[in-house]
């Protein structure tokens, strides 16, 4: 067994973590097709119509009566309200941009390239 000093060896890995969001939002698309799902999706929709579609249906998922959703830091500063000890986040996706250097022998010209890629949060 490998040890990584900056993680701990039963933690998972970040894209493990994505794998079991993105397989929890998919059994929460089929799920949300029964009716009261259905208005719970839609009730959180009409909440956090700020969010994309698969962030809504894991806050649905998660914590169907939420009114509102912040990091930890927001909740302090914005709200002025202090998170009680040892409650759990919501985990949504959130996008993260990035740079990747290319290395193109063929066009002296090329620069780095952009992309996106999502990761967990929190």
């Amino acid at each position: 067994m490998s040890y990584n000093r900056n993680r701990s060896p039963d933690r998972k890995s970040q894209k493990e973590r994505i794998k079991e969001l993105t397989e929890e939002l998919e059994k929460g698309v089929v799920e949300c097709y029964n009716s009261e799902s259905f208005q719970t999706v839609i009730r959180t929709f009409s909440r956090f119509h700020n969010y994309s579609l698969n962030n809504c249906l894991l806050i649905a998922l998660q914590a169907p009566g939420s009114t509102c959703v912040a990091g930890y830091v927001d909740w302090q500063k914005k709200f002025g309200r202090q998170v009680k000890k040892g409650e759990k986040g919501i985990k949504i996706l959130a996008p993260c941009k990035y740079k990747v250097e290319i290395d193109d022998m063929d066009d002296p010209d090329a620069d780095s390239s952009q992309g996106t890629t999502f990761t967990g949060y929190p």
